[in-house]
């Protein structure tokens, strides 16, 4: 039995997908979920239309960036059902996977969960794979979920 699983996500569709995945097959109530949520400060992301730009000033980002978090955790948590526990988190700029390698390290789970965003190969190459390179880190065993069923 898993006792503590750290489900990482950047508010898109596979996040959501991950969360109902663990809820359907790895749901108990001895396991505590820690939900991290990966929040970007720049527009990496926009040129492939999966991020809107920031506003001009450091307040309003800030602002922005708190809401955005607020967000993906309301969204995330409905999904999560049958747990002991669950704890919240975010990781807020920086280097994704530097940070949460750091979070894993320090939570300590029996299983890090990361939902797919569903890039195509192009933009995989371009933007980078977070759950890639932080699988070729981990300390722990992980588990990626692919955004969509295969049919």
């Amino acid at each position: 039995m898993l006792r503590s699983i750290l489900l990482a996500t950047a508010g898109g569709p596979g996040g959501i997908r991950a969360a109902d995945w663990i809820s359907a097959h790895l749901a108990s109530d001895q396991t505590t979920v820690h939900v991290m949520v990966l929040e970007s400060l720049s527009d990496e992301y926009e040129a492939v239309g999966m991020a809107t730009s920031f506003p001009a000033t450091s307040t309003d980002t800030e602002q922005r960036v708190r809401r955005d978090v607020d967000e993906i955790l309301h969204h995330t948590l409905r999904h999560l059902t049958g747990f002991g526990a669950v704890k919240t988190g975010a990781i807020i700029g920086g280097q994704p996977v530097e940070e949460l390698l750091a979070a894993v390290r320090h939570i300590q789970p029996d299983l890090l969960v990361w939902g797919r965003r569903g890039l195509t190969r192009w933009e995989s190459v371009f933007l980078g794979n977070i759950s890639s390179k932080t699988a070729t880190q981990s300390p722990v065993p992980f588990l990626v979920i692919p955004n969509a069923q295969r049919r």
